[in-house]
């Protein structure tokens, strides 16, 4: 999740700007399974 939260940030920050980049609150987690439940909470 924290790689698509980043793509996303950069392609914002490039074809955006800046200040929409940092304040776009992006809500996606990814696939939660058994196995990735803990990575995703901490």
């Amino acid at each position: 999740a924290q790689e698509v939260h980043l793509k996303l940030r950069t392609w914002l920050k490039a074809n955006v700007s800046e200040a929409v980049a940092n304040s776009t609150r992006i809500i996606y987690g990814g696939s939660v399974t058994g196995g990735t439940c803990k990575e995703l909470a901490s």
